[in-house]
């Protein structure tokens, strides 16, 4: 870009130029609109798909006498089990048998086993009428919880429903928080449902912060809300800082963001530092914005000084 080198020359010489600021010195708020299901009514999946056919555990393996819900249960069957019987979870006789057993005093059906049954098989209807009668949103087994396996299956309104019938939204499994597995899975309005009902806008897991993995799958959106809900702006995983995965993703604006939000002008990781990794990809605004907030203008990486390297970019 032929207006880095100009811009930076300036800087050296001492003209300081004028801040571009929104109104509040931040983000512009974004309104955003959740999809609620307040009367939890039966939903399709996010493939479009109602009930499926495959057979999962029985209307016994979920109620025995003598059996609460609090009680030790043997852990769940694979998801390809073989069925102890022919009718499939998702059948209506059978979901209605097993809310009529957990009616009974002596003979309590574990509704929140069902559950995670109901919602890895993709039984909608089933989890919907299970929840309404009391399974406990916070249901959890080998596979997980009942909200992050619903995230997994792309049951994106199953899960906000979940939430709205308490559902902690800081549940952590194997594969991740439910935040960052929402993330990940590009469930961007959920993600801020989650983040909107508490979820800690700082966790992290194998695949790095929640920031920072929003970054790099190009949730913009999602990037900015956990920044307003006080997501650390110098998060760092192996992929490098928040700021730098943001510029080499071509998020002027989103590392612009960070900057006003108070991360640092001058980190660096393997790809070099900020001003020098905004100078290459041709980003005077990032350029304009790190020098304003104190970036050191005689930086320099493998790839050269900011000053060669602007110079390079007027060829």
């Amino acid at each position: 870009m032929p207006g880095c080198l100009p811009l930076f020359v300036r800087w050296l010489k001492g003209n300081h130029l004028t801040r571009e600021t929104s109104s509040d010195g931040g983000f512009q708020e974004t309104p955003t609109t959740i999809r609620h299901s307040p009367d939890l009514s039966p939903h399709s999946n996010r493939n479009g798909e109602r009930e499926l056919d495959a057979p999962a555990a029985t209307l016994n393996a979920h109620c025995a006498d003598g059996v609460t819900a609090d009680d030790e249960l043997p852990p769940p069957p694979p998801y390809q089990a073989t069925p102890l019987e022919t009718l499939p979870y998702g059948d209506e006789i059978e979901t209605e048998a097993i809310l009529e057993q957990s009616a009974i005093p002596d003979k309590k059906c574990n509704l929140g086993s069902a559950l995670l049954e109901a919602i890895r098989e993709g039984h909608i209807d089933s989890s919907v009428k299970m929840l309404r009668e009391g399974a406990d949103p916070d249901a959890k087994d080998s596979y997980g919880f009942a909200l992050t396996q619903a995230i997994r299956g792309g049951y994106d309104l199953l899960a906000t429903g979940l939430l709205q019938r308490g559902a902690d939204p800081n549940v952590k499994d194997s594969y991740g928080f439910a935040l960052t597995q929402a993330i990940r899975g590009g469930y961007d309005l959920l993600a801020v449902g989650l983040l909107q009902r508490g979820a800690d806008p700082n966790v992290k897991d194998s695949y790095g912060f929640a920031l920072t993995q929003a970054i790099r799958g190009g949730y913009e959106d999602v990037a900015v809300k956990l920044l307003q809900a006080r997501a650390n702006p110098n998060a760092k995983d192996s992929y490098g800082f928040a700021l730098t995965q943001a510029i080499r993703g071509g998020y002027d604006l989103l590392a612009t963001g960070l900057l006003q939000r108070g991360a640092d002008p001058n980190v660096k990781d393997s790809y070099g530092f900020a001003l020098t990794q905004a100078i290459r990809g041709g980003y005077e605004k990032v350029v304009t914005e790190l020098l304003r907030r104190g970036a050191d203008p005689g930086v320099k990486d493998s790839y050269g000084s900011a000053l060669t390297l602007a110079k390079y970019q007027v060829g």
